[in-house]
């Protein structure tokens, strides 16, 4: 006993990374699964600070890996879970090699195990979201021990459960049932962190926890102050994910934004003002002061940032042309980065607020003409609708009806009665308006045709 705590003493006494793995490769004979767990903790303290050291050195950890794989059947719960937690946190801020053979020799005794802590469940299943190692088996019998143990998960425990699945992508209904009243009961320990990341988990799994999501908006609002961007961004765009409307805690949002804007980023800010519009909920503001805050950080958008952002003003009915004039030459710059739906949604957001902008309208019709084929009918259709809006040059978007054409005529085009509208909508732009020559095949102009007088019959 007296020489295991020795050696702890050793290890944890140690105050660069290398001489920490020289100590480890000097006692290896000697180390017991409680010591390798605590190389491995100790070693994850150093960071950042010896990132670079790392970095210059992927394979500095490869001793201790193999030696882990070793003595592995040994660990005890709380040994393997300490291992696993700093394995990761030392992966995900280095470019460490740590192969998948660990990782799944891991999660083998992982399974293994009838019991676990609260902490080590939740801390072992944050690791292995946070390298991104999916397994469908671990994650199902983690669900099962969790469940029978859920009362003694305090906050964070929580919120790192549901963050793991939601990260991985791991629908687990009845966890996430079982998880909602007991965070109820707990919200008062909630840390912003931690509450941001669970209702993120729920909106990115779209599972609704209505008493969850209607009990959280007093406690955050009263933690508000202490929320950074992210966390409140991630918060409201959780509740806008679920079409949950949360009015008072997004009025608070909305107040505290404003007196912090030059802390937040223009992502955050995009996503804040997509969730706002996503509820219908106005605050103009919020989006005059956004406005002059993304104008002035308009070169660190990304082409979803764009979008998302000119799409939640058009929707609000939020006139800004100043911010939708200094965008446009990113949008131009950018646009071969650009999804199908980021340009969609950034057209339709220049045509529902009736601003002309042709050298953008023209830069965009000639990139999507050369992606056609990459292109859903939904997408084309919403984009030669905003098209119409505007009344673009006709002589430009030819191809896109050509290929609209071809796409139903090989039987690969079904719209919705809302994309035969619009389609009705812009064709007759091209052919009345634009005095073009028809190129859609009569067949389908008769069923748009239909669908637009009988929609207009009704209204």
């Amino acid at each position: 006993m007296k020489k295991h705590r020795g050696i702890l003493g050793g290890i944890r006494g140690q105050t660069t990374l290398k001489n920490l793995l020289a100590f480890q490769d000097q006692h290896k004979i000697e180390l017991r699964p409680s010591h390798i767990s605590t190389c491995w903790n100790k070693a994850s303290h150093f960071l950042p600070g010896e990132r670079g050291i790392i970095n210059k050195n992927p394979k500095i950890f490869l001793p201790l890996i193999d030696h882990t794989k070793e003595v592995i059947k040994e660990f005890n719960a709380r040994s393997l879970a300490i291992t696993i937690q700093s394995i990761a946190k030392i992966s995900s801020l280095t470019r460490i090699e740590v192969d998948e053979t660990l990782w799944k020799a891991l999660e083998e005794e992982v399974v293994k195990i009838e019991k676990l802590e609260a902490r080590d469940s939740s801390n072992i299943l944050w690791a292995f979201a946070k390298v991104n190692y999916n397994s469908p088996e671990l994650f199902s019998s983690m669900a099962l021990k969790i469940m029978s143990n859920l009362d003694e998960f305090n906050s964070q425990d929580l919120a790192n459960t549901v963050w793991a699945y939601a990260t991985l992508d791991q629908q687990t209904p009845d966890l996430f049932e079982a998880v909602s009243p007991v965070a109820i009961n707990k919200l008062e320990t909630f840390t912003p962190q931690a509450m941001a990341n669970t209702v993120w988990a729920y909106a990115t799994l779209s599972h609704r926890a209505p008493d969850l999501f209607e009990a959280i908006p007093t406690i955050a609002i009263s933690k508000l102050d202490e929320f950074n961007p992210q966390n409140m961004a991630n918060t409201v765009w959780a509740y806008a994910k679920l079409s949950h409307e949360a009015p008072e805690l997004f009025e608070a949002v909305s107040v505290t934004v404003i007196n912090k804007l030059d802390s937040f980023n223009a992502h955050y800010l995009a996503k804040i003002v997509w969730a706002f519009a996503k509820l219908d909920h106005d605050s103009p503001k919020l989006f005059e002061a956004v406005s002059a805050r993304v104008i002035r950080k308009r070169d660190k958008l990304n082409p979803r940032d764009i979008a998302n952002t000119l799409w939640a003003y058009a929707t609000l009915d939020h006139d800004s042309p100043d911010l939708f004039e200094a965008v446009s030459a990113r949008v131009i710059n950018k646009l071969d980065t650009f999804e199908s739906q980021d340009i969609t949604d950034t057209v339709w957001a220049y045509a529902t607020l009736g601003y002309d902008n042709s050298d953008l309208f023209e830069a965009i019709v000639s990139e999507v003409v050369t992606k056609l084929e990459k292109w859903n009918g939904e997408d084309i259709i919403k984009l030669v609708w905003s098209l119409a809006l505007i009344k673009a040059n006709t002589k430009s978007i030819t191809p896109i009806f050509s290929h609209l054409s071809t796409q139903h005529q090989a039987n690969r085009l079904i719209l919705s009665e809302e994309e035969m509208y619009q389609l009705h909508q812009a064709h007759l732009w091209f052919n009345i308006e634009g005095n073009e020559n028809c190129l859609l095949p009569k067949d389908l102009t008769d069923k748009c045709l239909s669908v637009f007088v009988s929609r207009e019959d009704i209204a």
